[in-house]
């Protein structure tokens, strides 16, 4: 990277590649990760020669925390059909990894554009979880306003990886919506899911 890209490689949206092929979040979203576990990130690059990124976590003080045993909380009678609508293929798969394990059908898209196709092509989703910004045209807060006006019976789950990225976003959601922060815990996303899906308050 040249000295100027390097200067803003982490900065949200900024991106070197053509328009519509790269949101400019993925560091960004990685920075905001490593700054909420108390550590820092540090980034150097020489044109022509790659670039190195180190991760900087801080070490925990005291006797470890007996380790919890992994779970999996189903949902109950799952079969809902989820639209997955983000454009980080990372966070899109372990998203996608999630949602199967708890008992969903899901159908994974990169941009708003193509989930409109996919809701357009299929009528049994039940409900879109899409990020707030994408690549394409649409993004998730207009995104959720068509399916509004044309997909009524579906439910909506906004997502956001950086939180300027939510704030820009507030005017285009509606009170009550629900918005998930990344990285979104797995008793989070269950949550969420029966909030909407069983009409409970999110815990």
């Amino acid at each position: 990277m040249t000295d100027e890209v390097l200067s803003r490689a982490i900065e949200p949206f900024f991106t070197t590649k053509p328009a519509g092929e790269g949101s400019g979040m993925g560091l960004a979203v990685v920075h905001g990760f490593v700054k909420q576990s108390g550590g820092a990130l540090r980034l150097s690059s020489a044109l022509g020669h790659g670039a190195t990124i180190a991760l900087l976590f801080p070490v925990a003080e005291g006797a470890p925390a007996k380790k919890r045993e992994a779970r999996v909380v189903r949902m109950q009678a799952a079969s809902e059909h989820v639209l997955l609508v983000e454009d980080e293929d990372p966070v899109r798969n372990t998203l996608a990894r999630q949602l199967r394990l708890i008992g969903c059908t899901v159908t994974e898209t990169s941009n708003g554009d193509a989930a409109l196709q996919a809701l357009e092509a299929s009528r049994d989703i039940d409900l879109v979880l899409t990020d707030l910004v994408m690549p394409g045209e649409l993004q998730g807060s207009e995104l959720a306003e068509i399916v509004r006006r044309r997909f009524a019976h579906v439910r909506i789950i906004f997502m956001s990886g950086y939180p300027q990225d939510a704030a820009a976003c507030k005017t285009g959601l509606r009170r009550g919506d629900v918005l998930l922060m990344k990285p979104i815990q797995h008793d989070q996303l269950v949550a969420a899911l029966r909030a909407e899906f069983h009409h409970t308050e999110p815990t």
